[in-house]
């Protein structure tokens, strides 16, 4: 059989549509979640560590909305300066009231997380 297979990937909502074409025949298969619209599903990109999940909330830092603290939409000025009040030495534990400044996979609130917050700064 001579033909042709052609991969598409169009984002749907919350997940992901794949697209397969084979000469005439078209087959849709279904992948999601998939926040970031590469056709992969988020858990199986965080679980194979094809994306970083610092959080560990199983959604790829690339799809949290980590670092708007005062939930306007971007990450601006506001939001370094209440990260500032957290800010501590690596190994202090964070307290509960500053566990969403914590970017990385520990329980502090250092340098680690204001880089972070840094490579989010203006979206």
């Amino acid at each position: 059989m001579n033909g042709y297979v052609n991969f598409t990937c169009r984002r749907l909502g919350n997940g992901t549509s794949l697209n397969v074409d084979v000469s005439d025949t078209a087959v849709t298969l279904s992948v999601g979640p998939d926040c970031n619209g590469n056709c992969l599903d988020d858990s199986t990109e965080v679980a194979e560590g094809l994306v970083r999940d610092w959080n560990v909330n199983g959604v790829p830092d690339e799809c949290d909305d980590y670092g708007d603290f005062n939930h306007n939409g971007r990450v601006d000025i506001v939001d370094y300066a209440l990260f500032t009040v957290c800010l501590a030495d690596p190994g202090v534990a964070a307290s509960p009231g500053c566990k969403p400044f914590n970017f990385a996979p520990d329980s502090d609130v250092d340098l680690a997380d204001f880089a972070e917050l840094q490579v989010r700064f203006g979206n």
